[in-house]
């Protein structure tokens, strides 16, 4: 099994784990075999639940574990603030708008995706998703660039402490190419449909006119 906490000295989630850790078996019970290093260092984590003097590794390894996917479901995945103009994360309307668009264009296909109709799926108005997207085709690389980057979260996790490169590229590959599961982390987010539309509509995302003034 991946020890995907030992990722968070990464991820600025140390601290936290730490006081989870302490909580867990108490900070008696946890021996940091190197006294002047941080307990949170990435590769001492499993030596100090190794150096455990409790008798229950098993049940601090499951709370430790469950303590962890808690964490990892707080975490938002990123985008560049120049593809929409507010943040469709920040608002119930904008999280309705990226579900209707992912829906719609699953649906009928980029080429017949307007705003016009999200906006009628959703039970909004036009004015209102302009408020957030400049026209259809940020809208796409917003889908399209939330995509990438959770697939980037799925793979840093998934190669954690993985340090043959030949396991690690098997794993690699068959993250990216198994069939895409939803993510129940991501609610307004169906992945299935997404990663049908990555597919078959991520070129639409620069082939465009526009594409060397949207590179600047």
């Amino acid at each position: 099994m991946i020890t995907a906490w030992t990722l968070l000295p990464e991820t600025g989630l140390s601290s936290k784990l730490c006081d989870d850790l302490d909580a867990t078996v108490g900070p008696a019970e946890v021996q940091n075999p190197t006294p002047n290093t941080p307990f949170p260092h990435k590769r001492s984590v499993i030596s100090n639940i190794n150096h455990c003097k409790c008798d229950s590794k098993t049940i601090i390894l499951a709370n430790v574990t469950r303590r962890m996917h808690t964490l990892l479901a707080q975490l938002n995945v990123r985008i560049n603030r120049e593809v929409y103009l507010k943040d469709p994360e920040s608002s119930e309307l904008g999280r309705r708008i990226v579900t209707g668009s992912i829906d719609l264009v699953d649906d009928i296909g980029f080429e017949n995706f307007t705003f016009r109709k999200l906006a009628e799926a959703i039970g909004s108005t036009e004015a209102s998703i302009y408020r957030y997207f400049e026209n259809k085709h940020k809208l796409l690389l917003y889908l399209i660039s939330w995509y990438w980057a959770w697939m980037e979260y799925r793979l840093v996790f998934t190669l954690a402490n993985v340090d043959d490169p030949m396991d690690r590229l098997d794993r690699a590959l068959r993250l990216l190419t198994e069939r895409v599961q939803e993510d129940s982390n991501y609610t307004h987010i169906n992945e299935v449909k997404l990663d049908r539309i990555v597919i078959a509509e991520s070129s639409k995302a620069y082939l465009t006119k526009e594409v060397d003034v949207e590179n600047e």
